[in-house]
């Protein structure tokens, strides 16, 4: 066995052995003649970043217009929310006005009203002295209008109610209602208001006090000589009314009832 190793092996403790130099030999690499992926890329970096830049100018841009569009659309409101609210003043303004105006015709109204509800009450009190006392109670008013109403048309409800007024006339003078008085106005109510005949009777009799009794009579009574003077002789029934019958405070009848 050979002691020492061959040298002629390689690898085992010689150097590596080097390439001869030449023109085929290959020359190493360099930086200067490395590939150019490095500078694409780096322009391609700044171009898009070029146009982020003009893309954020002109997102910007736009806001821009956008925000400048929306404060003058700010401004057109808020100068129709100014003229608007003046307008909405002027309308308020003229509600409360009517308000006030509705409110003083209203308190005018009222104000009117009772001094036209005094006017008539006051007429009415006037008006109820002139009509003798049995005829001066509320529920005698319409019946007193109706009248009135009538005087100027009919002569027969002028005569009632200048005998009505002599009566109040005696009365105020505190003086007795003559039954010659009493007598006469039984014709007229008979004549005018043959319907309210019977309730006047009974009306003056009581306002009398006992100084005289009226009976009146109706048509389809039965005929009683006692206090009735019949037109003709042998009736039976009542068929008219001209009169009423009156007798004195001692029960004497002074006047009977004509009828026929």
């Amino acid at each position: 066995m050979n002691p020492y190793p061959s040298t002629t092996q390689p690898g085992r403790g010689l150097p590596p052995p080097i390439a001869p130099a030449g023109p085929s030999a290959s020359p190493p690499a360099s930086a200067s003649t490395a590939p150019a992926p490095a500078a694409e890329e780096a322009s391609q970096t700044n171009r898009l970043n070029a146009e982020a830049v003009k893309l954020v100018a002109e997102a910007n841009e736009s806001r821009a217009r956008q925000l400048r569009e929306l404060e003058d659309i700010l401004a057109r409101l808020q100068q129709n929310l100014v003229a608007e609210s003046g307008r909405l003043k002027r309308v308020e303004d003229d509600l409360r006005a009517r308000e006030a105006s509705l409110l003083e015709s209203e308190a005018l109204r009222r104000e009117s009203a009772e001094s036209e509800r005094q006017a008539q009450t006051r007429v009415l009190e006037l008006q109820a002295q002139f009509w003798p006392a049995a005829l001066r109670a509320e529920a005698w008013r319409p019946w007193r209008e109706r009248l009135l109403a009538r005087v100027l048309a009919e002569p027969t409800a002028a005569i009632l109610l200048a005998r009505l007024h002599t009566a109040t006339a005696m009365e105020s003078s505190a003086r007795p209602l003559p039954l010659e008085l009493v007598r006469d106005l039984g014709h007229s109510m008979y004549e005018t208001c043959p319907e309210d005949a019977e309730k006047l009777a009974q009306a003056l009799t009581q306002a009398a006090g006992g100084r005289f009794e009226i009976k009146a009579v109706r048509a389809g009574d039965r005929i009683d000589k006692r206090f009735m003077q019949p037109s003709a002789a042998g009736l039976v029934e009542v068929r008219a009314v001209s009169g009423w019958a009156v007798r004195d405070a001692a029960g004497k009848w002074q006047f009977l009832a004509d009828v026929g």
